[in-house]
């Protein structure tokens, strides 16, 4: 999975297509699937890295954050 990982600014998070074939975007909802089950592997196995996993997620997510509109998290990936 890692080979998906894009650390660019404003929070490292998984694109959609391999790094080695350049920068793509990151979209929130494909994040979000691996945060959510992160939080469920980590529940189950107790294993920190899949915390730590669920915690680069959120991260990212919350660059999406919106308050203008009422709170949030952006449609659009980055």
């Amino acid at each position: 999975m890692e080979q998906y990982n894009n650390p660019a600014h404003p929070a490292a998070g998984y694109q959609a297509k391999v790094a080695s074939e350049g920068r793509d975007t990151r979209y929130y909802d494909d994040n979000q699937w691996i945060g959510i089950a992160a939080i469920d592997v980590y529940q189950r196995t107790k294993r920190k890295g899949y915390l730590e996993l669920a915690e680069k997620t959120y991260r990212l997510m919350m660059t999406g954050f919106d308050t203008v509109s009422g709170g949030f998290i952006g449609a659009r990936g980055i």
